[in-house]
């Protein structure tokens, strides 16, 4: 499975993972849906960056900055509730 296409599930997927997260965990799913349009930009434009580094023949200076570009949207997603979200609910599982 692409990266894509993974963003394209994970769109689809949102309102009912929300819907679920919202009755099993209130307080982590009570602002809106577990992905903002802004996190679904940042998801596709890292989809379309891997691809591009994947697919493109491009000059060692080229590759670096797309890597470093990546590497830096990469850094954002880190900040989004849907990862949020997985770090309090994998926390909540852990516990006994």
């Amino acid at each position: 499975m692409e990266i894509s296409e993974i963003v394209e599930l994970f769109e689809r997927l949102d309102p009912l993972l929300t819907e679920k997260l919202r009755k099993q965990f209130p307080s982590v799913a009570r602002q809106g849906h577990l992905l903002s349009s802004c996190e679904v930009r940042l998801l596709r434009k890292l989809s379309k960056g891997s691809n591009e580094a994947l697919h493109r023949r491009t000059d060692a200076g080229d590759k670096n900055q797309r890597a470093l570009r990546l590497l830096s949207d990469a850094r954002e997603l880190r900040l989004s509730r849907l990862v949020a979200t997985a770090r309090v609910i994998e926390a909540k599982n852990v516990q006994y």
